[in-house]
């Protein structure tokens, strides 16, 4: 006589080995994504360290800051950069360059942004000049308003000798100064 519980055991074990495997395969899949967030994270700090950029550019941007030109792998050029910011940039901005969270790319990309400031009095004074000290390369601003002054006390960007100014005017002139 032929008889299944030979097979329903031996079907029953292998069910029981894919449950087991499949359970191992989710234990690696979330080792691996442990170790593959470590390793991004030393990755971070290791750039961190590095001073927010790679090596490379490091002792390059340093050759800039100190010799006021770019340094090329063949000779020294005075006329024609291959950096994208300027000696003066790399000192000015230096302490964001370091950043990971900004470094060279993220100065780039604000050098390059356009940023419209509506209104230049109590709160749009001091952010147009955060603007401008983190390098917005474009900055507009709109305000109707001159400056009086009981506005002194508490806008940043105008002084007494600019009252009666249009406080655009007056703005413009305390961002470039």
């Amino acid at each position: 006589m032929y008889t299944t519980h030979g097979i329903d055991q031996q079907v029953a074990a292998l069910q029981q080995q894919i449950v087991d495997t499949e359970s191992q395969l989710r234990d690696l899949k979330i080792r691996l994504q442990q170790a593959e967030a470590n390793a991004q994270t030393a990755e971070d700090l290791q750039i961190a360290y590095e001073g927010g950029m790679p090596l490379g550019w490091q002792d390059e941007i340093g050759y800039v800051i100190n010799h006021g030109m770019a340094k090329s792998t063949n000779h020294l050029s005075n006329t024609q950069s291959q950096w994208p910011l300027s000696a003066d940039e790399y000192k000015r901005y230096g302490r964001q360059l370091i950043m990971p969270e900004v470094g060279l790319e993220g100065q780039l990309r604000l050098k390059n942004a356009k940023v419209l400031v509506v209104g230049v009095g109590g709160l749009g004074s001091p952010a147009a000049a955060y603007l401008a000290g983190a390098g917005v390369g474009t900055i507009g601003l709109v305000d109707g308003d001159v400056v009086e002054v009981s506005n002194l006390h508490r806008q940043v960007a105008h002084a007494t000798s600019r009252v009666g100014h249009l406080k655009v005017d007056s703005a413009i002139e305390y961002l470039q100064g």
